[in-house]
């Protein structure tokens, strides 16, 4: 009986791999090429962000898509996908977007809004949101954002599309006091009694901050907010026993800027130093 010489097996089988991997490719190609022409039958569009948020929404998206041209008949492989995905990004309001196609000739666009955490009056009366992650956008004519305002000597430079990252140090604003108002902001908000009882924080001329309850005292004197965790947390005391005692409503003012003090000041000319 005869046996094929051990050589042969030896060089048969990594052809064998080699006529596999070329199908594959020649496969791989055939779909790709295909896929590449043929046509986009559906816009498909996903619009993150919480529910309560309304910049933007899927009609507004497909506008913007379809801006040059309508993507729905066009070539899958003509689309022009990262066009799509830099222009939405250059939207104000919008933070991330991103666009692919499918087999089943659907385009699916997805873009992320920009989720604002204090709107800001600044000092010419300019009116602008800065979202958690630093950025400011501009007010909506259609809605607004509930968070709390920021007012007095914030001072933001103009920008053609009004997107600033309020942390990035610059020339054009060395005098801004935006990061200010955001950082104390983020540390609101890391509290949850804190966060539902500060709506408003003013800017003084100096850049110092005063923050306004919703209820009890008028004006809480925090500083520039450098040490805004441990003023809270004096402040908070200083709650708790007002509270207890029924009169923490009748204080003017709170002046946190001392160390281990609470200087408060009634609605009557008499002030009462606190430990």
């Amino acid at each position: 009986m005869s046996q094929k010489p051990q050589g042969t097996k030896k060089w048969l089988r990594p052809v064998a791999y080699i006529g596999g991997a070329v199908l594959l490719l020649t496969a791989l190609g055939f779909v790709e090429a295909t896929n590449d022409s043929a046509v986009c039958n559906e816009l498909v569009i996903d619009v993150d962000g919480r529910s309560d948020m309304h910049f933007l929404d899927a009609d507004a998206v497909r506008a913007q898509v379809n801006d040059e041209a309508p993507v729905t008949g066009m070539a899958l492989g003509e689309l022009p996908i990262k066009q799509i995905e830099d222009h939405l990004r250059t939207l104000p309001s919008v933070a991330d977007a991103d666009a692919y196609h499918t087999l089943d000739g659907k385009l699916h666009v997805r873009v992320r809004q920009r989720e604002p955490i204090v709107r800001v009056i600044d000092a010419n009366g300019h009116s602008f949101y800065i979202d958690k992650e630093g950025w400011t956008m501009p007010v909506s004519d259609t809605w607004t954002a509930r968070v709390p305002v920021a007012v007095g000597n914030v001072f933001e430079p103009a920008t053609s599309t009004g997107v600033r990252n309020v942390l990035v140090a610059d020339t054009t604003a060395p005098n801004s006091r935006a990061a200010l108002v955001f950082n104390a902001v983020l540390t609101l908000r890391s509290d949850p009694f804190w966060n539902a009882m500060i709506d408003q924080i003013a800017v003084l001329p100096d850049g110092q901050l005063e923050l306004i309850p919703r209820v009890g005292p008028r004006r809480v004197q925090v500083g520039f907010g450098d040490k805004l965790h441990q003023h809270l947390d004096k402040l908070n005391v200083f709650y708790k026993q007002g509270i207890a005692n029924g009169d923490w409503r009748r204080y003017q003012r709170i002046d946190l800027r001392f160390a281990d003090q609470v200087i408060a000041t009634n609605r009557n000319p008499t002030t009462t130093p606190t430990h």
